[in-house]
């Protein structure tokens, strides 16, 4: 028993051995000579414009910290430089207080952190989502939505911002229409919209047109009174339309033209969203 025990013992030890040295020989990498964090840690951020948006950088580096940036790039503005600053010493603990900017609602600013030692480099990415919900609304103008009877363009599509032929689009992209029906309203304009794509309408006569904001255009649908159609058009109406919870557009008659055929008879329309 002694004579096996010994054998094992004298096999294992060289093998012990020979997995140290193979261990020790292994190339080990260096660690990196710059470590920053960016907090907080999200990759993107969501804030209103006009904003603070604080960040907690810090930065560790093995020689000397050279040098930090701040990049931000966004598709209106390209690329600029919110910070490029030339520093001392082997640390950085810094706080960014960051302005969001103003820009189209749901726009996507990126934010690069970059740490700079010697010849290397390090940066870290945020993202930023941006509600803007103080922006004015875009408007569209003369636009001309025909009598359903006179075979034109008597729907309107607000993705397209114009004016469409009913029978060559499937009902979800008809936002609203002209309801005109020979049998019921002979040559006459039915002043009467309906919504193929089941949206809603909200008469609002109070309704600040001329400062229309994203904001505005909700809260006044949130509350408005919703109807399936819109009847009584007249010059000088104001009128919200929204789909489900959600405000679209809004819309301002500027004309309504009712002929003696029913060829011609037609809406004036602008359109904010």
């Amino acid at each position: 028993m002694s004579t096996g025990s010994s054998l094992v013992k004298n096999f294992y030890i060289p093998l012990y051995l020979f997995v140290l040295l193979f261990l020790s020989c292994q190339k080990q990498e260096p660690a990196s000579p710059i470590i920053m964090s960016v907090y907080p840690e999200d990759v993107t951020t969501i804030g209103d414009s006009g904003s603070l948006l604080e960040f907690h950088i810090t930065t560790q580096v093995e020689n000397e910290l050279e040098r930090i940036t701040i990049d931000q790039k966004d598709n209106l503005n390209g690329l600029s430089t919110l910070l490029d600053s030339n520093l001392t010493g082997k640390s950085l603990d810094l706080i960014y207080f960051y302005k969001i900017p103003s820009v189209p609602d749901l726009s996507i600013v990126e934010l690069v952190f970059t740490a700079f030692s010697g010849n290397e480099q390090l940066a870290i990415s945020r993202k930023v989502k941006i509600y803007n919900e103080l922006q004015l609304l875009s408007e569209s103008t003369g636009h001309v939505l025909y009598s359903a009877l006179s075979g034109n363009t008597s729907g309107f599509n607000l993705n397209l911002r114009q004016a469409i032929l009913v029978d060559y689009y499937d009902n979800e992209y008809i936002d609203f229409a002209d309801m005109s029906v020979d049998s019921i309203h002979g040559n006459a304009l039915s002043n009467s919209w309906y919504s193929p794509a089941e949206c809603k309408f909200v008469r609002f006569q109070g309704f600040n047109y001329p400062e229309a904001t994203n904001e505005m255009l909700q809260d006044s649908y949130n509350y408005g009174i919703k109807e399936n159609i819109i009847q009584n058009i007249s010059p000088n109406d104001i009128i919200i339309i929204g789909r489900g919870d959600i405000a679209k557009a809004v819309i301002y008659i500027v004309n309504v033209l009712d002929n003696d055929t029913t060829l011609n008879d037609r809406y004036f329309l602008n359109i904010k969203l």
